[in-house]
């Protein structure tokens, strides 16, 4: 078995010849030889060498500096300078790609060996560092979900069991006031009363429903679930979920959804899309006025759902749209995601289409076209319209 795949890049013919012959005699594999930075490129994504051997002076455009720079940025595999010069500048300009070494020609066998046993036990070890980076990252953002899942459980569990005494409280309360208002209180009076009590139960009620609501969005953002979603209910958790920045100001979120509608997809990502939207209409859309009108409108097309989600905040130029999604785009309108990651994920991890519209003092419109991802066994959310809300447990 060979002890490594090295490639050789080297101009002349006969150094290269003579490097190859040294290194088969110490049991090393010569996968090709480079005549210039180009071909050693081009080489390396062919061949994919354990090591290469690069002359620094090469002829044609490129010399061995630059074509390290580019092989190391692509595929980090490690290279080994060999240079007849002992040339300062040469030296400087190479130790910016960080090579694994540098070989004076001409070379004894015996250095050559040494040198490229210490390289390759060095390209091993940042590999196998490597990965265990990613195997930590990978980690750390699973406990992350975890943590969110659990932390998510316990907020929902601590707040589940005031909210069912309340509504223990207000059941109790409304037959004792049954009671005791048939003989002690005016019409008005218990009205009144009547009235309260509807009012609190309406709000522990939709309480209950933002804590599910809560419970189910932070789940789907903490891993990419797919699952059925009611559109119209799901989209007003999500408005809800972002109230406390619509509260007490003059902005209004209009949803225009027909009821029952559903649609298979995964509802965090949906999320992350319409969190998005929502605040960037508020901190860069409406930041002239003060004030705004949201329209969010949803479309039943048999395959595909479509999207419409127009504000008549101040708008962009016509420049300005055409590369909203564009990495690199112009931050000034956008907060968040960016339009080039809410493109990908809708149409990468949604499998739909996206398009903007919008000029100067006319409002923004961004249309999403996404069709139903019903490939695989998915767990459906009961319709909340077809059952009285229930304190989630």
């Amino acid at each position: 078995m060979a002890k490594g795949r090295i490639l050789i890049v080297e101009d002349d013919a006969l150094v290269a010849q003579s490097l190859e012959v040294k290194l088969k005699s110490l049991g090393y594999e010569v996968c090709a030889q480079a005549r210039s930075g180009r071909e050693a490129i081009d080489f390396n994504k062919q061949y994919r060498p354990e090591l290469i051997l690069m002359d620094i002076v090469l002829e044609g455009d490129m010399d061995g500096i630059e074509a390290t720079e580019i092989i190391t940025h692509e595929s980090h595999t490690p290279v080994l300078y060999l240079t007849a010069f002992d040339d300062e500048d040469f030296l400087t300009r190479a130790q910016i790609t960080q090579p694994y070494g540098y070989l004076l020609k001409p070379c004894s066998e015996r250095e050559l060996d040494a040198t490229i046993t210490i390289a390759l036990y060095r390209a091993d070890v940042h590999r196998q560092r490597e990965a265990v980076y990613q195997l930590e990252k990978l980690l750390l953002k699973q406990t992350r979900r975890v943590a969110l899942a659990t932390m998510t459980s316990s907020v929902t569990e601590q707040i589940n069991t005031p909210l069912n005494n309340s509504v223990l409280l207000v059941s109790t309360i409304r037959d004792l006031l049954d009671k005791f208002a048939a003989v002690r209180l005016e019409t008005s009076a218990k009205n009144d009363l009547y009235e309260c009590l509807d009012l609190l139960e309406g709000n522990i009620q939709r309480a209950a429903a933002l804590v599910y609501d809560f419970k189910g969005v932070a789940l789907d953002q903490s891993r990419k679930t797919k699952r059925t979603i009611y559109l119209k209910d799901y989209l007003q958790s999500l408005v809800d979920l972002n109230g406390k920045a619509l509260k007490h100001t003059k902005y209004n979120v209009d949803i225009n959804c027909p009821e029952g509608l559903s649609h298979t997809t995964h509802p965090g990502l949906l999320a992350m899309i319409f969190t998005h939207l929502i605040r960037n209409s508020l901190i860069h859309g409406f930041k002239k006025s003060g004030q705004g009108k949201i329209n969010i409108l949803v479309q039943d097309d048999t395959d595909t759902i479509r999207l419409t989600y127009r504000d008549n905040g101040c708008g962009m130029p016509a420049d300005r749209c055409r590369h909203y999604f564009q990495p690199g785009s112009e931050p000034s309108r956008t907060n968040g995601l960016g339009g080039p990651l809410i493109h990908q994920i809708t149409t990468q991890l949604l499998g739909g289409t996206i398009e903007l519209h919008s000029e100067n003092n006319n409002g923004v419109t961004i249309t999403m076209q996404l069709p139903q991802l019903d490939d695989a066994p998915l767990k459906t959310t009961p319709k909340p319209a077809d059952t009285p809300v229930q304190l989630p447990h």
